[in-house]
């Protein structure tokens, strides 16, 4: 088991902010945001049981998933994030665990309906600026609809 790491409130509270940012950009439709919010190296990963089985490796190839993401105007979100929890990785670097509760509709009603509750897993990297930075994003859906 990953023995818990003590970092900064600061950086914590900075790592969870960051992270819940990428659900507040997806739910307002600005989707193509979020790739400021990785890493040029990032990996952007949808495990078995996310709508697309995916992984999206560097800058462009993240950006481009999110404008697919942003052209889906018909769908409204709902992104909770709860339970983070920081775990030491390699070298300078901090793991990010957290609870994600995705609400969505797909039609103008817009009747609600929990699509998933997922694992999220990030790995953060300080930027040159010494900005906490998305290296690795992978989702895993533990419940899923239908």
């Amino acid at each position: 088991m990953a023995k818990m790491w003590s970092i900064s409130a600061e950086d914590a509270l900075f790592i969870s902010t960051r992270s819940a940012e990428f659900g507040y950009l997806v739910d307002r439709g600005r989707a193509t945001e979020c790739a400021k919010l990785f890493t040029p190296e990032a990996k952007l990963i949808f495990n078995p049981g996310s709508p697309k089985l995916a992984r999206f490796e560097g800058f462009d190839a993240i950006k481009s998933f999110l404008a697919g993401r942003q052209a889906q105007t018909h769908v409204t979100t709902r992104h909770a994030a709860t339970n983070f929890r920081f775990t030491e990785a390699e070298a300078g670097r901090v793991r990010c665990h957290s609870l994600l509760t995705i609400y969505r509709s797909e039609d103008e009603g817009r009747e609600p309906s929990i699509s998933a509750v997922c694992d999220i897993d990030e790995v953060y990297g300080r930027a040159a600026d010494g900005e906490w930075m998305i290296e690795e994003r992978l989702t895993t859906p533990v419940f899923t609809k239908g």
